[in-house]
């Protein structure tokens, strides 16, 4: 699908990808309790996130669809119940990976 995308977009065109971290606490944690997710009707668990990435697999992807990233950032979400803290990234490099919630990557279309 994001190569069918990247063909319509002009040379030097941006566009903005977002996905969920397949890495991120919450899943990790759905799997050691339960050893499976259950989908939801929002947030991480979707019913509509078909497929899952890590920051290297989003990386691939954009990278197959002839795309080059520009900025790799997500939102942070460290802490439990009340005492989460969360907040937007535009450099997601420094933070573990499983406080990062989902990644957004804007890419772009070179000749």
């Amino acid at each position: 699908v994001l190569r069918d995308l990247a063909e319509l977009l002009p040379v030097g065109g941006r566009a903005l990808i977002v996905v969920p971290n397949v890495a991120h606490k919450s899943v990790i944690g759905q799997l050691v309790k339960r050893r499976s997710w259950a989908y939801t009707p929002t947030g991480m668990f979707d019913a509509t996130h078909l497929r899952w990435f890590g920051r290297d697999n989003l990386l691939d992807l954009v990278d197959q669809a002839g795309l080059q990233p520009q900025i790799l950032g997500g939102s942070l979400t460290a802490g439990f119940g009340k005492l989460t803290y969360s907040r937007e990234l535009l450099d997601i490099s420094g933070w573990p990976l499983y406080f990062i919630y989902h990644f957004r990557m804007l890419v772009t279309k070179n000749a």
